[in-house]
């Protein structure tokens, strides 16, 4: 089917495009089912439909995907079905506490990046992490998945140094504490950080009450390579970028699944180079970390 292209300059959570209700019957799509668009470029994306907003033989595009395939109001795009992603079944096969390979860990990150999958799919696989988790071999997999799929900062000073709290605690902020004292011993820190997770503020939640935390990989290492150290978001750059793609939606379950943790740790820190890292794990009544037990797993988990 061939439909007109809208421009749909709205931000939302979940990147779809929309279609009038008639034209979904017509292409046999409904809600979080997916459709292929042909504009040059062959390209998937999640539908919503509307008999409201959108009218007969148009298509809502979202900026990003505008700004992404140089598509523009009123040009002409082909539409057809598109099914469920192979990446589908993997989440399933890991709901039933099964090991996946490489490859279809690489395939769930891969679309999870191409907002190939819903939010109600990406909890899904959050949720079977959390409940069924993944052995090492799963976790380095998942670890490379994450660091293939964006960029790296190849750092021209070393050695690099890096450090990372597990946290979940309250108002415990150690990590400029930190950054700093190393900076001054004259060591280099590029220190990039999450927003909220579990919790109702991340470190760069915090850093960015008294600096800009919004840098781009070119910035953070000018100022690492030329001060020392940089506190930085990680989601300003495009370093492990599915991390703070998931992150959205880790935050509303309030949960952080150990094997997405490491994941998401290692991640970054295999992304800026580091040579030498820290690793704070915190424990006790109020963290993320209960017991001694399962604090002493988490290192061996890091050490391995």
């Amino acid at each position: 089917m061939k439909l007109i292209v809208r421009e749909y300059d709205l931000d939302s959570s979940e990147p779809a495009v929309i279609i009038h209700d008639d034209d979904c019957i017509v292409l046999g799509v409904k809600v979080h089912d997916r459709v292929k668009i042909n504009s040059g470029d062959v390209w998937v994306s999640l539908v919503g439909n509307s008999d409201t907003i959108v009218e007969r033989g148009q298509i809502l595009i979202p900026n990003i995907y505008l700004k992404r395939y140089n598509l523009k109001d009123g040009d002409e795009v082909e539409v057809t079905h598109s099914p469920k992603p192979d990446s589908v079944v993997y989440i399933r096969k890991k709901m039933d506490n099964k090991t996946l390979t490489k490859e279809e860990i690489y395939a769930v990150v891969n679309d999870i990046l191409e907002a190939k999958l819903s939010n109600i799919e990406v909890s899904a696989w959050l949720t079977s992490l959390y409940i069924n988790g993944m052995d090492l071999d799963e976790i380095s997999h998942f670890t490379n998945a994450m660091v293939d799929t964006g960029d790296r900062i190849e750092f021209e000073r070393q050695p690099v140094f890096d450090f990372h709290s597990v946290g979940g605690v309250p108002g415990n902020k150690v990590t400029p504490i930190v950054v700093s004292i190393v900076a001054a011993a004259g060591l280099m820190l590029p220190k990039t950080s999450s927003r909220a997770i579990s919790s109702a503020c991340g470190t760069s939640d915090f850093v960015e009450t008294f600096c800009n935390v919004e840098l781009s990989a070119e910035k953070v290492k000018e100022i690492s390579e030329n001060v020392g150290a940089v506190f930085a978001w990680g989601g300003s750059m495009n370093l492990a970028p599915v991390d703070d793609i998931v992150i959205k939606v880790e935050n509303p379950l309030g949960i952080n699944p150990r094997a997405q943790m490491l994941a998401s740790i290692m991640s970054k820190k295999v992304a800026i180079g580091a040579t030498h890292l820290l690793v704070d794990i915190p424990m006790g009544a109020g963290t993320k970390i209960p017991t001694m037990e399962v604090a002493s797993a988490y290192v061996r988990d890091f050490t391995d």
